[in-house]
């Protein structure tokens, strides 16, 4: 088990202590991102298969990683996402295939952890597109929730998260598409994204 604590101030070093040396902890004083804190604890593992869980979640029990496990165990997917209890409308979820509780093969994403360490939030579009011709199995985790930012920082702090994310999300999805776009598109594309840029560094500031 391996704990990246990517500069949190909420005592999660110390909280991890106790458990060493059951669990690896990688610690560092700066807050650096989702990327870069993935990335990083790929590069640490010595096993085939990974399972990724953010650091936020709750209601985790063994039931959940079997089923988690169960579609790679059996060699019918390439990638597994769990989809745990988050925002959504009915039957109606849009981050689905965001969620970080995420399955897959050491050997199939080793290549890119220097990528996905200047992706931020982006990181989940980034393994989506990496998989988007191959087998992936979507499994709800009914009794698992993940906090939100409100929950856990003040509203101020959760604000500047949110913006954060949306800017990280929002880079790597334009990035993507004008990649797949004509040659016409594309600079229209990198105009967008650097406004947003700009749009979103100056909410930050305030």
């Amino acid at each position: 088990i391996i704990v990246v604590n990517d500069g949190s101030t909420d005592r999660t070093k110390e909280a991890i202590a106790q458990f060493i040396p059951n669990i690896r902890l990688i610690t560092y004083k700066q807050n650096r991102g989702k990327g870069y804190a993935l990335g990083k604890g790929i590069e640490a593992s010595h096993g085939e298969m990974l399972v990724f869980f953010d650091g936020d979640v709750f209601g985790l029990t063994h039931r959940d990683l079997d089923l988690l496990l169960e579609p790679m165990m059996r060699g019918s997917s390439d990638m597994v996402i769990g989809l745990v209890r988050f925002w959504a409308m009915g039957s109606y979820s849009p981050f689905d295939d965001l969620s970080g509780q995420r399955v897959v093969l050491r050997s199939q994403v080793a290549p890119y952890t220097k990528a996905m360490r200047q992706l931020g939030y982006g990181v989940e579009l980034f393994l989506n597109d990496r998989y988007k011709h191959s087998r992936v199995t979507r499994v709800k985790l009914p009794f698992v929730s993940i906090l939100r930012k409100v929950d856990k920082q003040s509203v101020p702090l959760a604000v500047q998260s949110y913006i954060r994310e949306t800017k990280e999300l929002m880079a790597e999805y334009i990035k993507q598409q004008a990649r797949d776009s004509s040659d016409h598109v594309k600079p229209i594309l990198r105009q967008i994204q650097a406004y947003l840029k700009s749009a979103f560094d100056y909410l930050q500031l305030e």
